[in-house]
C-alpha cells in the first residue's frame, strides 16, 4: 500500500457552515452546476418510484407463472428462487455498465433510455 496524503479541511464559514459555491455534503466547488430546481427533483423521484413499482408488482405471480410450467411445490419453489437470482445478479452486472455509460453520455440520456426500456419491457410482459 502506498500512503495517501489526507484532503485538505474543508472551508467553513461561520457556525460551521460551508462557504458560497461549495458543496454542503463533501465540500467541493459545485458553482459550475446550474441548480436543480424542485420539479425536476420531484420528477425524477416519480421516476423512480413508477420503475419500482413496475419491478416489484410482478413479485406476487411469479410463483403462479411458474407453476403453470408444471413440476411440484419443490420444483416451483426452486425455479422461483432460481428466477429472483438471476434478476438479482444481471441487477448486479448491470449497474456499473450503465454507470459507466451515463458517465459518457450523460445521466439523463441514460435515464431516458433505460425508463423508455423498462416500459416498454411492461408492454411485452403483458402480451
Amino acid at each position: 500500500f502506498r500512503e495517501v496524503d489526507a484532503p485538505p479541511p474543508r472551508p467553513h464559514g461561520a457556525r460551521g457552515m460551508p462557504v458560497e459555491g461549495l458543496c454542503r455534503s463533501c465540500g467541493c466547488d459545485s458553482s459550475g452546476y446550474p441548480p436543480i430546481g424542485r420539479a425536476a427533483i420531484w420528477t425524477l423521484y416519480l421516476v423512480i418510484l413508477v420503475d419500482f413499482f413496475q419491478l416489484t408488482f410482478v413479485y406476487p405471480f411469479i410463483p403462479t407463472l411458474v407453476a403453470d410450467f408444471g413440476g411440484g411445490e419443490g420444483v416451483v419453489a426452486q425455479r422461483v428462487a432460481l428466477l429472483s437470482s438471476i434478476a438479482a445478479g444481471v441487477e448486479t452486472v448491470a449497474n456499473p455498465i450503465l454507470g459507466a455509460i451515463s458517465d459518457r453520455y450523460g445521466r439523463r440520456t441514460v435515464m431516458l433510455a433505460s425508463t423508455i426500456g423498462s416500459a416498454g419491457s411492461a408492454v411485452f410482459l403483458g402480451f
